[in-house]
């Protein structure tokens, strides 16, 4: 269970950052937005991503358990990086497609996990297995920097 967690995590934390890092250049080259629009989209969808965390920790200690929440969230923010693709594709390249996508399957998807995975893995491990907890913390670092990195990446290529 705990393996899966740090997977779970490991995998939502590449999604964001490698979807958020290029996101205002993406919404105003490829989708056709103003620069000043594809940033407030950008913030509105950074906002919106750590605001929705209220939900999900509510949900998950007042009705569903972190467990189901988190296999909901994670169906949710699957389907919205599903849709997000599509969307973007060449020949789709559909705007309605990719903000619905964005804001309502990956913002809301992150909302139920970012608040709930964690808190999982730490209820399962004992006070004995502090190397554990280090471990689980050591890969959400490399999934955050793994993101960023494989963003600047790009950037770089499309620079060059």
């Amino acid at each position: 269970m705990i393996a899966a967690n740090r997977k779970r995590e490991l995998c939502e934390r590449l999604a964001y950052y490698g979807l958020t890092g290029s996101l205002s250049i993406f919404l105003a080259e490829q989708l056709g937005f103003e620069s000043n629009t594809a940033s407030e989209v950008t913030s509105t969808f950074a906002a919106l991503c750590y605001s929705t965390p209220l939900l999900g920790g509510y949900l998950a200690d007042a009705h569903l358990g972190r467990f189901r929440t988190i296999m909901l969230f994670c169906s949710v923010y699957v389907g919205g990086m599903a849709l997000c693709t599509c969307a973007a594709w060449p020949s789709v390249n559909s705007r309605p497609g990719f903000l619905l996508g964005l804001f309502v399957g990956v913002a809301l998807g992150t909302g139920g996990i970012k608040p709930n995975v964690v808190v999982l893995g730490a209820e399962q491990v004992d006070a004995a297995a502090e190397e554990e907890s280090a471990a689980s913390q050591a890969v959400k670092t490399l999934g955050e920097s793994l993101g960023a990195r494989a963003d600047s990446l790009d950037e770089g290529a499309r620079d060059g």
